[in-house]
């Protein structure tokens, strides 16, 4: 994972990005303090005033804001993030009036991951929202109580939460669309910018630290945009709403579904269910929200997907191609080998497990090939001559016999008739403009 190096430490706002990560990934925050310095009175009195600071700047005027954001100090913050290993203090969390100070503490710092205060202030809305969630239904105690008889405590918040949204979200999001009407809809708002801003650190940040579920958040900011009138809706027309809200939330969305925790139970299985409803929103061609680095970041994420022991079906590593594949750009082309090789071999696992004569194995095994043509296409290669990378790709082709994949899910088809073209027939045609075009064929010669 690339990472902007930046050694400065802020006065005001700690270390710098990546410094901070150390403190914050799962091995280092499962880590138990001390009981003697958990239960340390001032501390937990610390966090309690600081808590009820953040919820005061919340209800400031807007104009008195900014100053008063200085007086909460990093010191503080962590206090809160310490008294929150004693599961009881989870339930000063549940207070829906946090949410608008976090955010204004969130938007005071410049970038907004570029420092630690800026990732604490993140976290602390996270916890928030989760125990706003948990309480909403009643099922905190319960969660705090299961909370209090484990060491790695926040896990299990994470996961109650996690199941709560996967509930909540095949039954219309009723509890997500309650508890927006509590939240305050400018900071929802405003908060959605700031992560959509800065939402190449927000990648790295999440990639990197594993250290949290954000299946809550998600699932909040999308009962938010409902709540403003713009349904989430594969039929949804552009529009300003859909551009100011839908898609922002949708890259912050799918870049999570890159990211998600493995180890946090219901939680892929939540945000999958989410993104369901935003799916018609996956593509995106905005040359302006990527750059080298997060491409690469991106596909190399991707690639390292395809390599969890999770991933036994095509169906998940296909919607994240969708969403990667056109914000690949030229200087990711190193990377295209592997993503070949990986899921070539994937898909030839699909079809081995499920058979190749399903629809489904043709319908995923075209996607997956024509989202593979459209980023050899994205990174433009002026030359094919003495490249390394086109080396590989070779390799990749002929070690994971496309041409045999691709004739078997053909032949085996239930609607194939020889000499006929039909729907069938658009699988090897798409190989065929993949890799046998005029100037890939010859380069394919030529490496051979």
């Amino acid at each position: 994972m690339l990472t902007t190096l930046n050694n400065d430490r802020h006065a005001l706002w700690g270390r710098a990005f990546p410094n901070y990560f150390e403190s914050y990934t799962y091995q280092a925050l499962a880590v138990p303090r001390s009981l003697a310095a958990l239960e340390d009175a001032n501390v937990l009195a610390k966090a309690a005033k600081t808590i009820q600071w953040i919820i005061a700047l919340g209800k400031a005027p807007k104009n008195a804001r900014q100053g008063a954001a200085r007086y909460i100090t990093l010191s503080m913050l962590k206090s809160i993030l310490h008294a929150t290993k004693i599961p009881q203090e989870i339930t000063r969390l549940a207070d829906p009036r946090l949410i608008e100070g976090c955010v204004e503490l969130m938007a005071s710092v410049e970038p907004l991951f570029g420092y630690e205060y800026g990732y604490v202030c993140f976290r602390i809305l996270n916890l928030a929202i989760s125990a706003c969630m948990l309480k909403r239904v009643g099922r905190l105690d319960t969660t705090i109580q299961r909370m209090s008889s484990v060491s790695e405590s926040l896990l299990v918040l994470w996961e109650d939460t996690a199941a709560l949204v996967y509930w909540d979200i095949r039954r219309g999001g009723r509890i997500a669309l309650g508890l927006c009407l509590v939240f305050t809809a400018d900071a929802l708002d405003r908060l959605m910018e700031l992560l959509h801003d800065n939402q190449k650190q927000y990648f790295i940040v999440l990639k990197v630290l594993q250290s949290m579920g954000l299946s809550g958040l998600m699932l909040i900011l999308r009962g938010h945009i409902q709540v403003g009138g713009v349904e989430i809706m594969n039929n949804t027309r552009r529009g300003d709403l859909v551009e100011s809200h839908i898609q922002p939330y949708s890259r912050l969305l799918w870049r999570y579904l890159l990211a998600v925790p493995q180890y946090i139970e219901h939680e892929s299985q939540a945000v999958y269910e989410i993104h369901i409803h935003v799916t018609y929103w996956a593509r995106f061609r905005d040359a302006h929200f990527i750059d080298i680095e997060d491409s690469r970041n991106l596909l190399q994420a991707l690639n390292e997907y395809l390599l969890l022991p999770s991933t036994s079906r095509l169906v998940g590593a296909m919607i994240l191609l969708r969403f990667v594949e056109p914000l690949v750009v030229p200087g990711c082309e190193d990377l295209v080998p592997t993503l070949v090789e990986r899921s070539l071999r994937l898909m030839w696992n699909s079809i081995l497990d499920d058979g190749p004569s399903t629809s489904t194995a043709r319908v995923l095994v075209t996607s997956v090939l024509t989202s593979i043509r459209y980023i050899f296409q994205e990174i433009k290669p002026k030359t094919f001559s003495h490249q390394k990378w086109i080396v590989k790709l070779v390799d990749a082709i002929f070690d994971e016999s496309l041409t045999d994949l691709v004739l078997r899910v053909l032949v085996a088809s239930p609607d194939f008739v020889p000499g006929q073209q039909g729907t069938t027939a658009s699988v090897p045609i798409m190989f065929i403009h993949f890799s046998l075009d005029r100037r890939h064929r010859e380069a394919l010669q030529r490496c051979i």
